[in-house]
């Protein structure tokens, strides 16, 4: 994202930015935004995009942190191509994820269908989402989700003492086993 913790003009959005031939990546402007602010839910950016394809529909999910100055909710929104460059165009917004909960962001999908051959497939969709704390949650329909348990918190003197959130899908291994990833924070670091 781009002018993260913005407003208006200044507010956070997704854009890609394309590798050039020799390295560098273009630059990025108002014709290279994705996603933005699309209404007063979200009127001050959209962040934390972890973005998954699901073979079985052919979409591509998105779960975001949308933020109004206000309220911080982890929001989903699928499309058929993320590429496309007219801002907002071809998304379909689903909204807050847990609109109950007082703050909610940062998730990571883990999709029931492996892409991976010879792998067997879950039974379920995982999601582990939040800060401070990391809960996993189980659906079936990638659009309804509960709260879930709580999976991952932080830990005291330890390099996570501050802050846990939710980072990359988890990584399936060649084991079998999958790797999950997370953003950490430490108390009175940098002091």
């Amino acid at each position: 994202c781009i002018y993260c913790g913005g407003s208006e003009d200044k507010a956070s959005v997704l854009a890609f930015a394309e590798l050039q031939k020799d390295g560098t990546f273009k630059i990025i402007d108002e014709n290279t935004v994705a996603y933005g602010p699309y209404d007063e839910t979200d009127s001050w950016g959209t962040e934390d995009p972890r973005i998954q394809y699901n073979k079985e529909d052919e979409l591509y999910y998105m779960f975001y942190t949308a933020y109004n100055g206000t309220s911080i909710d982890l929001s989903l929104a699928t499309t058929k191509d993320p590429t496309n460059l007219n801002t907002n165009e071809g998304w379909t917004r689903h909204g807050p994820i847990f609109p109950e909960e007082e703050t909610s962001k940062s998730a990571a999908l883990l999709l029931k269908t492996n892409v991976l051959e010879n792998t067997p497939d879950l039974s379920t969709h995982y999601l582990f989402w939040g800060d401070h704390e990391i809960r996993v949650t189980t659906s079936n329909d990638l659009l309804s989700w509960d709260i879930g348990e709580t999976f991952l918190t932080t830990r005291e003197d330890y390099f996570d003492s501050q802050l846990v959130e939710s980072g990359p899908p988890p990584l399936l291994l060649s084991t079998g086993d999958y790797i999950f990833f997370y953003n950490s924070a430490m108390q009175g670091w940098p002091d």
